[in-house]
């Protein structure tokens, strides 16, 4: 058993945000095997301290980290090689907010633990691994996606910063090396010294009933409209896919849960679950969520990636990110033929049974750890 430090940017939650259901799923494998402290930091008011009560009642200690960087913290890179390396390059604006101060703070939560590991989830929140590493405890970066790529990918809806994209690409090349084992949840993305930690779902017991196709047509989108790829897409619906169903004679109505709702009622009710997504990185959740619940899903290229899914095996994936008009088409198309809405959602449901299944990605990241850890 390792002593297991896990620094997060989210609160780990099953539910409803994609972040937050990774870190879950990492917490709840570290947490079998390993004894756990989790520090999430975020840019937020400790008033948000409750929502640790999720992560609190699994690991040993977890504490929230709200940080407001100051150049008395800004400093603290100066403090070691690792900092100063990268101060080479000018900064990403999350890495900035994120100096080795605030792992030094976490060391103080925590007097006087020590740590066999340091697992760090996203590469922004590297500079918070820094004291650790230092004294000599491995590390895991997850970083899930790629953040240069993410930027880049955002520019396209007008939300990146191609100049950002450039300091990740530096920032990243130097932060990487730091890490024992650098994970990636795209296998495309987990190509040379890189390894694939998948994103993962908790599959319900039962799959749900789907409704019959005789009301109006349900559309599930689930997604943080904060986000600004969830955002771009949930006004592709509202301002052309729906007007264009509706123009084919087809009553189609767009069903979004809010951030604290539960998408079991969601799924319940929907027919198809669209996912027309023109930027992002990693793998998309929302799939993932949609083929456990057994809601089929019609997706763009950029909505499935990274996923190792076949079109019309497991959902259907148009030609296109920016043709609406053939994801309108891919929608009508696959809501008047029922046979075939079952066939893809019975298929995408043992799909992420094979491969996203939570206990497995959990226990994937828990054995990494113990071949990692000073303990050894």
């Amino acid at each position: 058993m390792a002593r297991v430090l896990f620094i997060c940017p989210r609160f780990p939650r099953p539910e409803r945000i994609g972040l937050s259901m990774r870190a879950s799923v990492s917490l709840d494998g570290l947490v079998r095997d390993h004894e756990v402290s989790v520090a999430v930091v975020r840019w937020v008011d400790e008033a948000e301290q409750w929502e640790l009560g999720w992560a609190a009642a699994r690991a040993e200690r977890a504490t929230l980290v709200g940080h407001a960087p100051d150049p008395a913290s800004a400093r603290s890179w100066l403090a070691s090689p690792r900092g100063r390396d990268v101060l080479r390059a000018p900064l990403p604006d999350l890495v900035r907010r994120v100096p080795p101060a605030v792992g030094d703070e976490i060391a103080r939560r925590f007097a006087p633990a020590t740590f066999d590991a340091v697992v760090v989830m996203r590469s922004y929140l590297a500079g918070a691994a820094v004291p650790f590493l230092e004294a000599g405890v491995p590390g895991i970066l997850d970083a899930d996606d790629d953040e240069a790529q993410a930027q880049r990918s955002l520019a396209i809806i007008g939300a990146g910063d191609l100049d950002e994209a450039a300091r990740y690409d530096a920032f990243q090349r130097t932060v990487f090396p730091w890490f024992e084992h650098v994970l990636l949840a795209a296998r495309a993305d987990a190509v040379g010294s890189f390894g694939h930690l998948p994103n993962a779902i908790r599959l319900p017991a039962h799959p749900t009933t789907r409704p019959r196709a005789d009301g109006p047509l349900e559309l599930l989108y689930v997604g943080d409209p904060g986000h600004p790829p969830n955002r771009d897409a949930v006004e592709r619906i509202t301002r052309h896919v729906l007007p264009d169903l509706t123009a084919e004679g087809i009553d189609a109505r767009l069903l979004h849960p809010g951030r604290h709702d539960d998408v079991g009622p969601f799924y319940a009710r929907a027919h198809i679950a669209v996912v027309p997504l023109r930027a992002g990185g990693g793998t998309s959740i929302k799939v993932l969520e949609a083929f456990a619940h057994g809601c089929p899903v019609v997706a763009t290229p950029t909505g499935a990636r990274g996923l190792e899914v076949r079109a019309g095996e497991h959902l259907v994936v148009t030609d296109d990110d920016e043709d609406v008009r053939a994801f309108t088409r891919a929608i009508a198309d696959l809501a008047s033929d029922e046979d075939r809405r079952v066939r893809l959602a019975t298929n995408a449901r043992g799909f992420v049974a094979e491969h996203h299944d939570a206990d497995a990605v959990g226990a994937q990241l828990s054995a990494l750890v113990t071949r990692t850890g000073r303990h050894r």
